[in-house]
């Protein structure tokens, strides 16, 4: 112990306050990681769907019955709007490069469609209200929505 009173003070920051109510952090973060946050809190869209909602949750497990068994799963967003509408939502990081944007977003929906959908199937077990499904692609100003299938 005696060798450690000439050391160097810890290099760690000491722990921040807890945050008043109504406030949110950020904070910096290396990479792609940082980029999709950052589109994500610079658009409309992102900061409705990042928004304190009724019943909201980010990376949401719910596991039910499915007609394959059981299924587990973990939702990226989801939470219930103001018109008391389920909204479940999956971010997507990739980006576009060439041809019609809306081609490639529709592509995108059809291609992850099933996913949301049993999602939906999941969520609709556990409450029986209107259900909305969308795809948000920050890095690209991208967004699909639909109205999920009644079982």
């Amino acid at each position: 112990l005696e060798g450690l009173a000439g050391a160097a003070p810890d290099p760690r920051p000491a722990p921040l306050p807890p945050l008043a109510p109504g406030r949110f952090c950020v904070s910096l973060v290396e990479g792609w990681r940082g980029e999709v946050l950052h589109f994500a809190l610079t658009d409309d869209r992102g900061r409705w769907i990042l928004s304190r909602q009724r019943d909201g949750a980010c990376e949401y497990a719910l596991t039910g019955m499915m007609d394959a068994g059981i299924a587990s799963v973990v939702m990226d967003r989801t939470f219930v709007d103001e018109d008391g509408v389920r909204w479940i939502i999956d971010y997507k990081t990739g980006t576009h490069r060439g041809g019609s944007m809306d081609d490639f977003l529709d592509r995108e929906q059809e291609r992850y469609q099933d996913q949301l959908e049993a999602y939906a199937v999941l969520m609709r077990a556990r409450e029986e209200r209107k259900t909305r499904l969308g795809l948000y692609f920050p890095l690209i100003n991208g967004w699909r929505e639909w109205e999920a299938k009644a079982d």
